[in-house]
């Protein structure tokens, strides 16, 4: 009996106790929100019989703020959070009030932190069409996008057109631009959800509005430079699909024709990969032309989808003012093969250097000469920096730029870097091993003090390029050249010497002999093997059985195939491998303002 009286005894007193926790956690805390919701409305509505010249009209909605109650003394009594005792949020608690069926109606929000009114306080989801992040070229048509849709949880969708856009894009600036896009439910709660449009320069935009019209540049322009992957390139123009066509502003090295395919594909893969994203595929131009239509107006043959190519004689005449070779920015200082042929044994290059000669002149396709290759980027590419001129090229920041204190062997194919006098481009970056080539010829002084361009004899009786030998042209390079230049950046290391069986053509050697070097000279296919200063002869690496037949950039920067005569001597352009220890401390990579190391 007394068991199952303390029995009751302890359920009535948990009933209690939860009752207790139920009023003091529950309902005491909301019948005192309430309380002050309804103590809001009363001290609203007292303000608009004070003040009944602001009351809305027509279907208009009119706030007032619980703060703006307070500070005009309609509200004596501050209002806490039942359970934090910290002050409801003054700023963001209101009353709206709005016509309803010809009374005034009264809607209230009180803002107490978790306990907060049930009434809309929410404005409508507004759904952009597009981004809200968008980049358009300078000098393009800004083309408002709009609102795609407008919905609110108690009213539903809203029709589109009750959105407000505010904000204005100026596209002959390069900046960013923000525009709001704002609307309201039925009880004026707003939304607004913003849209940066960044004006930018855009390869095709800024290149559309200097060609006015034209579908590429002529004569010798100013403004047409681009700097891509460490290489100097002109803006040809503007393909059909708005992309824009380039052109190596000089050659880059030298090929046979019938080796161009082969020796593109090496070309593209030194490229960084930020600048092959850049890059999209094209057809080129190829088609073969008689002697006697040199004149052609139009191409109408084409290779298939290809990274990079070589020009033709098409864009070569379309890049010709008058046909007067002098003003075009596609003529080069020495030969360069372009991609029309005239039969399997003959393709056209370009002949400048002789005044009483054709430009288009026909060679045998076994022949090595100068390629300035072609290739097509992405018209949207945006521009990071530069104007265009030669000093100041437009930039894509495919490449980032050393800082001080990066090492050489993290750079980049193409850059340049100086070492006390000398200034060495890099021409491979083998998973950190450098190996550079001199940009310019040795030079030395003579005892009066007269700088003089350092040439070397060679035997037409042994023209294989052996460093090991005493009467041979290389042993002098490799034993005697580093009087003019600073060799301690160098290590030992492997060259490979191809050896051909008569023309040195690319991929064709017979043999191959390693010679462990701390120098030599660069090899005729290897990118940059040009250099900087193409009216000054050089030797290659590249050997041959062939008698009297050397290696080496001749005639004006064209590198011979046949016989040269004996009684030439040709410059010295040094190539090698550089040390793993060295830091760059300035410089931006350019010929202009080359790498300094430590």
């Amino acid at each position: 009996m007394i068991n199952k009286l303390l029995k009751k005894i302890k359920l009535l007193i948990f009933i209690v106790v939860v009752l207790v926790i139920v009023w003091y956690a529950f309902i005491s805390p909301r019948l005192k929100f309430n309380e002050y919701e309804e103590k809001f409305k009363n001290a609203a509505i007292r303000y608009y019989e004070f003040n009944s010249d602001l009351l809305p009209t027509g279907e208009r909605v009119k706030t007032l703020y619980l703060s703006k109650l307070f500070n005009d003394s309609y509200l004596n009594e501050d209002f806490h959070n039942p359970y934090t005792g910290g002050s409801c949020v003054y700023d963001t608690s209101w009353v709206k009030v709005k016509k309803v069926n010809g009374n005034y109606k009264y809607f209230v929000y009180l803002d107490c932190g978790v306990l907060k009114s049930k009434i809309d306080h929410e404005g409508p989801t507004i759904k952009l069409n597009g981004d809200s992040e968008i980049e358009i070229g300078i000098d393009s048509k800004y083309e408002e996008l709009g609102v795609d849709s407008i919905v609110d949880k108690v009213d539903g969708n809203i029709d589109v057109s009750r959105v407000t856009i505010r904000g204005e894009v100026d596209t002959s600036k390069v900046g960013e631009y923000e525009l709001t896009y704002s609307a309201s439910d039925s009880l004026n709660n707003k939304t607004i959800v913003k849209r940066n449009v960044k004006v930018v320069k855009k390869i095709n935009s800024v290149v559309k509005k200097l060609l006015n019209g034209k579908s590429n540049f002529t004569g010798l322009p100013n403004n047409n430079y681009v700097y891509l992957s460490n290489i100097l390139f002109r803006v040809y123009g503007l393909n059909k699909n708005n992309d824009v066509i380039l052109v190596a502003d000089d050659i880059v090295s030298f090929v046979s024709y019938n080796k161009l395919d082969e020796w593109l594909d090496y070309f593209y893969s030194v490229l960084t990969e930020d600048s092959k994203k850049l890059i999209v595929k094209n057809k080129f131009c190829n088609m073969k032309i008689e002697e006697n239509e040199l004149n052609i107006n139009e191409c109408n043959s084409y290779t298939e989808e290809k990274n990079v190519y070589v020009p033709s004689i098409f864009e070569v005449k379309n890049s010709m003012v008058n046909n007067d070779k002098e003003e075009s920015y596609m003529i080069s200082f020495g030969l360069y093969w372009l991609s029309n042929k005239l039969n399997n044994q003959s393709a056209y290059g370009i002949r400048t250097f002789d005044p009483n000669s054709r430009i288009f002149t026909t060679e045998d396709v076994n022949y090595n000469y100068g390629v300035r290759p072609m290739l097509v980027i992405k018209g949207d590419t945006k521009i990071v920096s530069g104007d265009g001129t030669l000093s100041h090229p437009y930039l894509f920041g495919d490449v980032p730029k050393a800082k001080s204190g990066d090492l050489l062997s993290t750079r980049y194919v193409g850059e340049y870097f100086k070492n006390k006098e000398s200034v060495w481009r890099i021409v491979e970056n083998n998973n950190g091993k450098i190996k550079a080539v001199a940009s310019k010829v040795l030079v030395d002084f003579d005892e009066n003090g007269k700088q003089y361009i350092v040439k070397v004899p060679f035997d037409e009786k042994d023209v294989t390029y052996n460093p090991k030998k005493k009467t041979n042209f290389a042993y002098f390079i490799t034993n005697r050249a580093s009087s003019s230049f600073d060799s301690s950046i160098f290590e030992l290391h492997e060259f490979d010497v191809p050896i051909y069986k008569d023309k040195v053509i690319y991929g064709n050697e017979i043999e191959t002999k390693k010679y462990k070097l701390k120098y030599a000279v660069p090899n005729m296919f290897e990118v940059f093997s040009y250099g900087d200063d193409p009216e000054n002869s050089s030797y290659f690496i590249n050997s041959s059985k062939q008698k009297g037949l050397v290696s080496g950039s001749v005639m004006l920067g064209i590198p011979g195939n046949e016989p040269i005569p004996k009684t030439w001597k040709l410059g010295i352009r040094i190539a090698g491998y550089v040390k793993d220890d060295f830091t760059i401390t300035s410089g931006d990579g350019t010929s202009r303002l080359p790498y300094i190391l430590k």
